[in-house]
């Protein structure tokens, strides 16, 4: 009776340990998985891009609002939301310089204010 409640307490050890493993393998998988998620989107650099101020855009939440100028830059066909920095005038019509970055993988690009073109 020893050897089978010995062999039935090996069986249900190595069942426990194979559990175990399958538990960190499938989480190593996802997390490798949302790491190269997460890496696509890094940037593999910048460039200054000037563009024209076409209209004004305004997010309202609970800490105020934010500022969005709608630029029209000559690369694109579709117009580009750039957030404008708190203290800054809004200029319709100016010349505006923008930095895009670009990011590694999907061929998105992001627009962030740089300055206004007098």
């Amino acid at each position: 009776m020893r050897e089978n409640s010995a062999k039935n307490l090996d069986k249900l050890l190595l069942k426990d340990k194979l559990n175990s493993f399958k538990i960190w393998a499938v989480t190593g998988v996802c997390v490798v998985i949302f790491g190269l998620f997460l890496l696509g989107f890094t940037s593999d650099g910048s460039e200054k891009v000037v563009g024209e101020v076409t209209g004004t855009h305004t997010r309202m939440h609970e800490e105020g609002h934010t500022l969005y100028l709608m630029v029209k830059i000559p690369e694109s066909t579709n117009l580009v939301k750039v957030r404008l920095p708190k203290g800054q005038l809004i200029k319709k019509g100016a010349k505006i310089e923008i930095n895009q970055i670009n990011t590694l993988w999907y061929g998105k690009s992001r627009f962030s204010f740089s300055k206004y073109i007098e």
